[in-house]
C-alpha cells in the first residue's frame, strides 16, 4: 500500500513538473555591442503568442530606427507578420534615422516599440525557437544612432499569468568608432501594418548628419 501511495506522489510530482515546463513563459532577447567600428546584434529564444494581435504583414531586412524604438534583425530579405498589443519604451533615442543592416542571418524577428508591435517570420508558430543576427557596417551606436555610452536595457510584455512573455533588447556597449553620419530613407517601399502605414527604407541610402527630434 505505502509502495503505491509513493507512486502515485511520484507520478503526480513529475506531471507537476511537465505541467510548469509548459506553461513557463517564453521570451526573445536581443544584445547588441559596438565591436570596433560596427554595431553587432544577436538575439534567440522564443513567443508565446497569447494575447498577442495579428495585425498584417510585410516584407524587410535588418533595420535600426532608434527614435520608433525598432530594431529587427536576421535574414537578408524576409517576410513577416506584425503582432499587436504589446506594452514598453517607444524610443531608443531621439535620432529620427533608420539605417538597414549591411549583413544578416538566420530567423526575422524585432520590436516597433511606437507602434506596439512585434516582427516573427511569417506563418510564426507560438513556441518555435528564433535565432538570427544583423551588423551594421561602420556605424556608431552613440555618435550616429544616439544610444548612451554604458549597459541599458529595453522590454516589452504582453500576456499574463502563464502567458506572460517578454521581447527585451540590451545595449552592452554604446562607444565606438562608426562613420559619423547616419543613413536615411529615401521615399521608395512601404509596409502594410493593420490599417496604418509604416515605412521601411529598402532603396539605397543618401548620408547625411542625423535629424535629433526634441
Amino acid at each position: 500500500m505505502k509502495k503505491s501511495m509513493l507512486k502515485i506522489k511520484l507520478v503526480a510530482i513529475m506531471f507537476l513538473f511537465h505541467l510548469l515546463a509548459s506553461t513557463s513563459h517564453a521570451s526573445i532577447i536581443i544584445n547588441i555591442n559596438q565591436v570596433g567600428g560596427d554595431i553587432v546584434a544577436t538575439g534567440s529564444g522564443s513567443i508565446n503568442l497569447t494575447g498577442l494581435t495579428l495585425n498584417g504583414d510585410g516584407w524587410s531586412t535588418g533595420q535600426f530606427a532608434p527614435y520608433w524604438g525598432r530594431v529587427a534583425i536576421g535574414s537578408t530579405f524576409a517576410r513577416f507578420d506584425i503582432y499587436g498589443a504589446i506594452s514598453g519604451p517607444t524610443a531608443f533615442s531621439p535620432y529620427n534615422v533608420l539605417v538597414n543592416a549591411d549583413l544578416a542571418s538566420g530567423n526575422f524577428f524585432g520590436v516597433d516599440g511606437s507602434s506596439n508591435s512585434l516582427f516573427l517570420p511569417f506563418g510564426y508558430t507560438s513556441g518555435t525557437q528564433l535565432s538570427g543576427t544583423s551588423t551594421w557596417q561602420n556605424t556608431s551606436l552613440l555618435n550616429d544612432l544616439g544610444i548612451n555610452t554604458g549597459p541599458s536595457t529595453y522590454s516589452w510584455q504582453w500576456g499574463s499569468g502563464a502567458n506572460l512573455d517578454s521581447f527585451t533588447v540590451n545595449f552592452n556597449s554604446g562607444g565606438g568608432g562608426g562613420g559619423g553620419a547616419v543613413a536615411t530613407p529615401e521615399p521608395g517601399t512601404m509596409m502594410l501594418l493593420g490599417s496604418g502605414v509604416l515605412t521601411f527604407g529598402l532603396s539605397r541610402f543618401r548620408r547625411r548628419k542625423p535629424e535629433v527630434v526634441a
